[in-house]
């Protein structure tokens, strides 16, 4: 699957028929991020959002919406990625030629041994002390872990002399250059979602409430081509709309009405 993507924020999805051109992608963004890493003298990155997961693996998962499940990639200076990742998921990463080495972790908190492990796997390619590693730690980033679990992996690696590091600024000039097949996703997307908008005439009536016809444009967008709209914003008013960015309600649409759909992109 490719997605059409700004920095950090998923847009709209359009599924690929194979999967063979996801991973010469995803290679070209992991050898860019790690000839930053080396210039930088960053020895190791630990990923834990989904997004970025599926950025550098092409593995996408409806179960990542689930919070109760963290995910660990690790991206040495050199190699293949390494994953600590739920034993449900596991599949996936063993199966993608992006991922050397897959562990699994049971239940929905990590042990003692699940922190060492991913500690271990930061470290191993580390020199004795004062090795910096990466982490997401800046703006339009966040790590989906507990708090709890980065403080200990951190107590971990401050202990052999080491320090982690904000990888954003490195991330982000990455998402910002589309590759061709990157544009390719793009134009797909927006043509899917441009013919679901030519049809809003046919689909809002004098009537319907905002959620009944922001949920009959949802279900365009989708039978129009994408495999995912996870943002759009549909708002009325009377002589114009307050806001943009607010959710549907059960205000009904009367004549004179000005009402507003944003998709996304």
């Amino acid at each position: 699957m490719l997605c059409a993507l700004l920095p950090s924020l998923l847009l709209l999805c359009i599924g690929m028929t194979s999967s063979v051109t996801v991973i010469p992608e995803c290679q070209k963004r992991l050898e860019i991020m790690q000839h930053a890493m080396q210039t930088q003298g960053i020895v190791g990155v630990m990923i834990t959002r989904p997004a970025n997961h599926e950025y550098f693996t092409g593995i996408h998962s409806e179960f990542w919406v689930s919070p109760t499940r963290s995910y660990f990639l690790i991206i040495p200076a050199t190699g293949q990625l390494v994953a600590i990742v739920p034993s449900i998921a596991s599949y996936f990463y063993k199966a993608s030629p992006c991922v050397a080495q897959v562990h699994e972790t049971l239940g929905m908190d990590l042990d003692e041994a699940d922190l060492v492990s991913i500690a271990a796997e930061l470290k191993h390619p580390a020199g004795s002390t004062g090795s910096k590693f990466g982490a997401e730690l800046g703006s339009e980033f966040a790590m989906q872990i507990p708090l709890r679990d980065f403080l200990r992996i951190n107590d971990m690696i401050a202990s052999a002399g080491h320090a982690f590091v904000d990888v954003s600024a490195n991330l982000k000039p990455i998402f910002a250059v589309k590759s061709e097949e990157e544009l390719g996703s793009h134009a797909r997307a927006c043509a899917c979602q441009s013919r679901a908008l030519e049809k809003i005439p046919e689909l809002v009536h004098i009537g319907q409430t905002e959620r009944e016809w922001c949920r009959r444009v949802r279900a365009e967008v989708l039978l129009s081509g994408c495999d995912e709209a996870p943002y759009i914003a549909c708002i009325s008013g009377s002589g114009g709309y307050d806001n943009i960015i607010g959710s549907p309600t059960d205000r009904v649409l009367r004549p004179g009405d000005v009402l507003t759909v944003d998709v996304g992109s």
